[in-house]
């Protein structure tokens, strides 16, 4: 469900659907600095409508927001070697209209 950055390796994946809801994260490592890991997530989020927001993190580390309607998305990277990073999602599943056909 969450793309992981190409080239990462060490991948730890989780979906759990929870009614109209699914959470879904990833967590990895790049040989790359935590930039390209934010700029790959801000490429893809925003060409789906994501809106990107600066967030606090733990010392030394980078982390990015993104909301579209109901769903959010948090990308925190760790430099090291190699950079460490993760990925949480919540997003609303199926169509607005919930009534019974």
């Amino acid at each position: 469900m969450i793309p992981a950055v190409p080239g990462s390796t060490g991948l730890s994946t989780s979906v759990i659907p929870s009614g109209h809801q699914v959470q879904a994260a990833l967590i990895a490592r790049l040989d790359g600095d935590p930039a390209a890991v934010l700029r790959f997530y801000r490429t893809r989020l925003t060409r789906l409508g994501f809106t990107a927001h600066e967030r606090p993190a733990a010392v030394g580390a980078t982390a990015l927001a993104f909301t579209a309607g109901d769903g959010s998305v948090v990308v925190t990277a760790t430099p090291g070697h190699p950079t460490s990073y993760s990925v949480f999602a919540v997003l609303a599943v199926g169509g607005t209209d919930q009534r019974p056909g």
